[in-house]
């Protein structure tokens, strides 16, 4: 007897069956950035990813459900839950890693809205950890579901282009590329210069732990696409390569119509794309070659606006005869604007504070868009001339600042240069988009509509076709997930737009030890693993029966060996 007490008591202690229920939901997410395309030896990360999910599904018990999120430049919802199994790895087998800068954190903390009561979720995490920190994720972690985290992948060597800047000048293209690596000090690789496919230009850069400049030159033309690539034969290529497409000459003609405007002035001086001449009013005589002209409150002789591509006209009418001015109003305050004209981007006018606005009468007929609405004013207007047949190119376009820079608060902000400049590129007629390094992989391409009303083709550098979306002035392209040339057709027009990674989080240290330990597949919730006294003190099957057979064995104890005697 008194061995079957304590063989019972042992088996009680010892926890024979399950400590935790199956859970009843598994959410997997599942990293698909760039960084999980390195190749290790049995595969990619991707891969060593996948078949992680797989032995995941294969313990799935009957009637568990199961949900897949990718964790890309956004999280996506690849498979609600569902107890579908087969339908489950065909969804994963899709799965594919993109060109694109991870969002970890934000799969996560989707994972974990799909805990619910009274359903056990477990939400595991499969990834390199190069776009989000294990311990991190756990340090923030709020939701009742568990959190499990699987490591995949070594550490390895690497290098990147990480920054790509080019000016081209008489048919002479210069490339400025940055070159970073991890681990490849004292080796030497080559960087090509290639144009529409044809390499034109090499050199050998001598890698050591700090980022290198190297400057490429060649002939080009303009509109072309180029490419430079580096050959470090490391474990990842997506980030050996970055793209541009070159555009017009840059130096926008621009002509500043003042009696003196400090604050103007700087702000037109900062920028380095235009050739500036600064004239007084009485000797204005037009035009000429300038693109862009600038009437600071003050109206010059009329002269042909034709010869221009596009009017800034500061406080006051102009002298075309578009509007009649009507006085001058006590300004509101700026409540909304219109956020999607070029005017306006990256410029928030409810920060800005104005005296007074110009009241002004349009014609009836004309078409005049408010790019800023405050209250019953306007303090900004574009004039829209009709196209006509009789012309060879666009009328030109007419912005209105119907206020004084010195009456306002503007000279003082930062967004200021960037009103200005926004304003110049978008009268100049330019694109300078296409003379941009920096549309990342993963964010909506923004590109100028064109004039037709046709609908534009949009192909990747696969040469497939992708979703176009207009929003107002521009033509929405949101599926950048691979790097390299984008090209537009609309009606025979066709223009090219580069799309790059240039990211350096592939260059950092994989996984040091800590983030390996806090990577671990032990399960851990939010208070932490079930300690061993933790199990016996709750109320449970395991604490009933360790409590009655310890009751058992010391009555036994205590009046077999005759310790308490009963008389």
């Amino acid at each position: 007897m008194q061995l079957i007490l304590v063989g019972a008591l042992i088996a009680a202690l010892a926890d024979p069956l399950p400590r935790e229920r199956p859970a009843g939901r598994t959410i997997v997410v599942i990293d698909v950035s760039y960084s999980m395309q390195t190749r290790e030896a049995s595969g990619t990360r991707l891969q060593l990813a996948k078949r992680e999910v797989l032995a995941i599904l294969e313990g799935v018990p009957s009637g568990g459900e199961v949900a897949i999120i990718q964790a890309g430049h956004c999280p996506i919802l690849v498979q609600s839950p569902t107890s579908d199994l087969p339908a489950l790895r065909q969804k994963l087998q899709d799965v594919t890693a993109m060109d694109v800068e991870g969002d970890l954190p934000g799969a996560v903390q989707l994972a974990g809205s799909f805990a619910s009561e009274g359903v056990p979720t477990d939400v595991v995490v499969v990834s390199d950890f190069v776009s989000g920190n294990a311990g991190g994720l756990k340090d923030t972690w709020r939701s009742s579901a568990s959190l499990r985290l699987l490591a995949v992948g070594e550490d390895k060597s690497d290098a990147a282009v990480t920054n790509l800047a080019w000016e081209c000048q008489a048919g002479k293209l210069t490339v400025h590329v940055i070159v970073g690596s991890k681990g490849m000090a004292g080796k030497t690789i080559p960087l090509h210069l290639a144009v529409e496919g044809r390499q034109v230009a090499s050199q050998n850069v001598a890698l050591d732990d700090t980022p290198r400049s190297v400057v490429l030159t060649a002939d080009a033309a303009e509109g072309a696409a180029f490419e430079v690539a580096i050959e470090p034969g490391d474990a990842l290529p997506v980030d050996d390569r970055a793209w541009g497409v070159i555009g017009t000459n840059l130096e926008t003609m621009v002509c500043l119509v003042t009696d003196g405007n400090p604050p103007l002035e700087r702000a037109l001086l900062a920028g380095n794309a235009a050739k500036t001449r600064i004239v007084a009013p009485a000797d204005f005589k037009g035009p000429g070659s300038d693109e862009v002209v600038i009437l600071d409150c003050c109206a010059p002789a009329a002269a042909d606006p034709s010869r221009a591509a596009g009017y800034l006209i500061i406080g006051s009418t102009g002298p075309f005869g578009r509007a009649r001015a009507k006085g001058w109003n006590a300004a509101p305050k700026i409540t909304h604007w219109c956020s999607d004209h070029p005017c306006m981007v990256d410029v928030d006018p409810t920060v800005f504070h104005v005296g007074q606005i110009l009241n002004v009468d349009w014609p009836g007929k004309s078409d005049v868009k408010r790019l800023v609405g405050a209250g019953g004013g306007t303090l900004m207007a574009e004039f829209t001339e009709p196209a006509t047949a009789s012309v060879d190119r666009r009328p030109p376009r007419y912005v209105y600042w119907l206020f004084a820079v010195g009456d306002s608060d503007l000279p003082r902000r930062l967004s200021f240069p960037v009103l200005l400049w926004n304003t110049i590129d978008y009268l100049s007629l330019r694109d300078p988009s296409r003379s941009d390094a920096q549309h990342l992989s993963g964010r909506p391409l923004k590109l100028p509509a064109t004039a037709s009303k046709l609908a534009p083709v949009v192909t990747d550098p696969g040469g497939n076709p992708v979703s176009v979306v207009r929003a107002g002035v521009y033509d929405l392209v949101s599926d950048t997930t691979r790097q390299g040339v984008y090209r537009r057709n609309c009606d025979g027009q066709q223009d090219a737009y580069a799309v790059n990674l240039l990211s350096g989080r592939a260059l950092r240290p994989l996984s040091a030890d800590r983030q390996r330990a806090a990577a671990s597949p032990d399960r851990q919730g939010p208070g932490g693993p079930a300690t061993w006294l933790g199990r016996y003190t709750r109320l449970s099957w395991e604490s009933l029966v360790a409590g009655g057979l310890l009751i058992a064995l010391v009555e036994w104890l205590l009046f077999t060996r005759r310790i308490v005697r009963i008389e």
